[in-house]
This record gives structure tokens, C-alpha cells and sequence, in this order.
């Protein structure tokens, strides 16, 4: 999850896992430094606005507004903080100050890939002036500013923003992220078994989880239903602005257009290109009709909400 809080700009962003989320946040993290740099090319003792090359550090020294942008990341108390659900967001809002590390790292790098998941949460980045060296102390006492007692939580007062991706491709890519974590090769026939044998039980569990109100579990949060990510108690979405991993290159300027935030000249869309399905993942070889059903069954909701086509016999191997 990233949060962004600013004069006038309020923005969620909440990671679905598996569709280019890590991507988004790097294009976001950049395109907000960008906007909030230019503002200070009205600061009289600054001579130039910064390039978007800058630091993060060099950011909260300049920056004449207050800024605060969370990115949450790893695991902590059975809850992976990267994927916090739309209504588990209240119990996650403000973040224990405690949480805070002040670093230039952004999500995504490979030393965030890297990460060890069982580690207490990094929030990895923190925009916000600063005149000394003290930040941690500076850190307690703005987010002191931002307390809200969660059960008066506004909801609406930010702007919802999410990726989906095609629930075909994005199972297969998260079965092949699931096999390299466990050191596993992937295999049609191991992709095969998944499916029968594995997923339908994490499916079944998530569902339960979703209809007893609990958090959802980390261990499997990469084959979580899309809807689960980005709905209330009730099941009904409340994202703002859905992002379509397969047009990627053509929604994000879109949304950043919409939200009054700058297009990055330089960022490395690593993860999606504009065609479906993604280069790297051919999924159509990899299913079967029982497999296909399989998915659709469980994804059913995930087809319907975010308007995915359900493949036809003709259409598999």
C-alpha cells in the first residue's frame, strides 16, 4: 500500500498483488517528487528546481511543503503490509511512527526485492522538510499531526487507485512467483496440479476469511481474488481509478493527467508491455479446459467486476 498526503493531494494506492502494482509505485513515488520539486522553483533561496535525479533526502530538505508519502512493505503480525485490503486500510492509518525508516530505497529496487518477508515493516520513504539531522524525532511529531480515530474514519476524503490484470495471467504469474520463492521449477504439469490440487483451497480460505472479516493471510496473498483487495465489508469496490495491467502504457499518463501529477521522462516500464498477455508469460499454453474452469470458478467475480473475457475451447492448445 502507498499513501500520499499533501496540500490538496490525498492518494491510496492499494497493491493487488501480480499486476504491476511494484511498477505503478515507482512511476507514482517518481511523479509525485517531480510535482513537489517543481514547487519550489517559487523558493527565493533556491536557485534552480530539482531534476527529477534527486534524492529522496535531497527532497525533504528543499521541499517547502509538508509532504508524507508511505509505502508500506514486508510482513508484520501476520499481515503483509504491501497488500493491505480497502477495509482493513483504517486499522493501518496513520502508521506507529515506530514504523518509519527514512531512506531513499523505493519499492521495487532490487534491494527491495531482495527483502527478507518476515521482517517488521519498512515504510520506505518519507517526504517531509527538514532542517536537521533529527528525522526519526521529526517523523513522531507530523504524523502526530495526521491522528484520526479510526472508528471516525473518511474514507472518502482520498483518491482510490488499484491495477488489475487478466485473472488467467495473472494466477499463472503468480504461480511462477510462488515456485521461485520455494525454489521450485515451474512446470505445465506442477501449474496443472496447483490448480486442482492447491488453489481451490486458497481460494476457499480467503473466501472464509473475507466473510468472518479477517485479514487476509500472507502466505499465499499473490492468488487473493482482485475484488477482495478493493472492496468494503459488503463486497461493493470503492476504488476510484482502476488501472488495466495490459494497457498499462496507455492508463497510467491517463491517471496522472487526472490527478494533476507529472509523467515521468524517465522510468522503465519492466513488468507489463502494451499487449496482452505479457511477453513473459505466455499463459495459453500452460491451461487446459480443466484448469480454465478451475480459474473461472474461483475468479468468477474478478472476470465480471473488472470485465475480463473468459477464454473460449478454441482458444487453448
Amino acid at each position: 500500500m502507498l499513501i500520499v498526503e499533501s496540500d490538496g493531494l490525498q492518494i491510496v494506492f492499494i497493491h493487488i498483488p501480480k499486476t504491476a502494482g511494484t511498477t505503478l509505485r515507482q512511476i507514482l513515488e517518481l511523479s509525485l517528487k517531480i510535482h513537489f520539486a517543481k514547487s519550489t522553483s517559487t523558493n527565493p533561496f533556491q536557485s534552480s528546481p530539482l531534476e527529477d535525479s534527486k534524492t529522496v533526502g535531497d527532497l525533504r530538505e528543499k521541499a517547502p511543503h509538508q509532504v508524507i508519502c508511505y509505502g508500506y512493505w514486508n510482513v508484520s503480525n501476520g499481515i503483509d503490509l504491501a497488500h493491505i485490503p480497502f477495509r482493513f486500510f483504517q486499522n493501518y492509518y496513520p502508521p506507529n511512527p515506530d514504523w518509519i525508516r527514512n531512506s531513499g530505497g523505493t519499492p521495487g529496487t532490487g534491494q527491495a526485492r531482495r527483502r527478507t518477508r518476515m521482517n517488521p515493516i519498512k515504510v520506505a520513504n518519507l517526504l517531509q522538510p527538514a532542517n536537521n539531522d533529527n528525522s526519526i524525532s521529526q517523523s513522531k511529531q507530523l504524523i502526530s499531526g495526521f491522528q484520526v480515530k479510526r472508528k471516525d474514519m473518511d474514507k472518502s476524503r482520498f483518491t482510490w487507485v488499484t491495477c488489475v490484470r487478466n485473472p488467467y495471467a495473472r494466477i499463472y504469474s503468480a504461480y511462477c512467483w510462488y515456485n521461485r520463492e520455494k525454489r521450485v521449477p515451474s512446470s505445465p504439469d506442477g501449474f496443472r496440479f496447483f490448480v486442482a490440487i492447491k488453489l481451490r483451497k486458497i481460494v476457499e480460505n480467503y473466501n472464509r476469511m473475507f466473510k468472518e472479516n479477517q485479514p487476509p493471510s500472507p502466505e499465499y496473498i499473490h492468488f487473493i481474488p482482485m475484488w477482495m483487495m478493493v472492496s468494503d465489508r459488503d463486497g461493493i469496490p470503492k476504488v476510484d481509478h482502476i488501472i488495466r495491467q495490459e494497457e498499462f502504457d496507455q492508463q497510467v499518463p491517463a491517471l496522472l493527467k487526472r490527478l494533476h501529477l507529472p509523467l515521468p521522462s524517465k522510468y522503465s516500464n519492466i513488468h507489463c508491455r502494451d499487449r496482452s498477455p505479457p511477453p513473459s508469460y505466455d499463459y495459453l499454453k500452460h491451461y487446459d479446459p480443466e484448469t480454465k474452469n478451475i480459474v473461472e470458478t474461483l475468479y468468477q467475480r474478478d472476470f465480471e467486476l473488472f470485465g475480463y473475457r473468459k477464454l473460449g475451447k478454441e482458444n487453448l492448445n
